[in-house]
């Protein structure tokens, strides 16, 4: 199965719905069906684990499965939350706009999605 990233490397300042849009143009030209559900993963740390379970608990009511683990570097936590749905424009848009509300009230960050290449 074929990954790609959404905007994990995303620069400084940079238009997210864009970063968003070209993503889902990557996914459509390695030859994913975008009107298929597919694995979309999205990343959103948290400076402390009682946030991170906080989040992970309101994500998991939201049909989202979510592994809570102390991030990669540095002290925070990551609640990772994976979903399986359509990568439409819209379905994309609103995840975001549920992660960033998420990182707003937890004191946190969306790093991004990303999601297989389902054909």
């Amino acid at each position: 199965m074929k990954w790609l990233f959404g905007d994990k490397n995303k620069k400084r300042g940079a238009d997210k719905n864009a970063l968003d849009q070209l993503t889902l143009q990557q996914l459509g030209a390695a030859g994913a069906n975008l009107g298929k559900p597919t694995d979309v993963v999205n990343y959103l740390y948290v400076p402390a684990e009682p946030q991170a379970q906080a989040a992970g608990a309101e994500l998991r009511q939201a049909g989202f499965t979510v592994e809570v683990r102390p991030a990669a570097t540095g002290s925070n936590w990551l609640a990772l939350a994976r979903i399986d749905l359509v990568p439409s424009p819209e379905n994309i848009r609103l995840l975001r706009e549920r992660f960033e509300g998420l990182a707003a009230k937890f004191g946190g960050e969306y790093d991004g999605w990303e999601a297989a290449v389902t054909q």
